[in-house]
This record gives C-alpha cells, sequence and structure tokens, in this order.
C-alpha cells in the first residue's frame, strides 16, 4: 500500500507515471483551491504557506518520478521555480516559463521509467 505521505512529503525512492500523474493532478487542484481562496479574502500569510507546502510538495512528487527515470530529484527545483517566476511576469516570459513547464511535466508523465534496480532503489 502506498501512502499519501509518502507521495507528497518524501523524496527518497521512485514511483511510476500513474502516481505521478494522480500527485500532479491534486496538487494542481488545490494550487487551483488556494489561488481561488487568496482572490477571495485568504490572508495574505495563509496563502503564502499554501503555497510554500505545495511547492514542497510538488517538489518532492517530482524528485520521486525523476528518480524512476535515474535522474537526480534537485532539478525539481528548476521546475518549481519556473512556475514561481511565471507568477510574476507578464506576457510572453510567463507564457514561456508556462510552457515549458508543461512540456516537463508531460514528459515526466509520458517517459516509461527504469525497469531495472537504480540508485534510487527497485522499481515500482
Amino acid at each position: 500500500m502506498f501512502r499519501l505521505t509518502e507521495l507528497f512529503f518524501h523524496s527518497t525512492h521512485r514511483i511510476d507515471r500513474v502516481r505521478f500523474a494522480f500527485g500532479a493532478t491534486v496538487l494542481a487542484l488545490v494550487s487551483g483551491a488556494v489561488v481561488w481562496a487568496d482572490a477571495n479574502g485568504l490572508a495574505g500569510w495563509a496563502a503564502f504557506l499554501a503555497k510554500l507546502l505545495i511547492a514542497y510538495s510538488a517538489m518532492c512528487v517530482m524528485s520521486l518520478r525523476l528518480h524512476d527515470l535515474g535522474r537526480s530529484g534537485w532539478w525539481s527545483w528548476l521546475v518549481v521555480a519556473a512556475i514561481g517566476l511565471a507568477e510574476h511576469l507578464d506576457g510572453w516570459p510567463c507564457a514561456a516559463a508556462s510552457a515549458g513547464v508543461a512540456v516537463v511535466l508531460i514528459l515526466l508523465a509520458v517517459l516509461p521509467g527504469q525497469p531495472h534496480l537504480n540508485r534510487h532503489g527497485p522499481p515500482v
């Protein structure tokens, strides 16, 4: 049985494409809810803390998927930084950052993981 805490708050093993898609969907829905609540009167400090928690969970989910591909989980920082950057930009730089993030997330969802043991553990 795979626990949700291992998916959203740990980054030391591997997950497959289905679990990554589930985690990304949950994070997108929660993020949308936080943005909506922020626009409708959520306290600024609460929105900030919620966004930090979502960013941490996003890095954990992406790290686990990168581990399945045999890559370092530290690359997830670039994706989260691009998401944060796109939030504060307008025009074509925002579109470029958003498109880059979308391409990376699609690749993480589509590429098959390594079928054998790698430095991050056995396949899921």
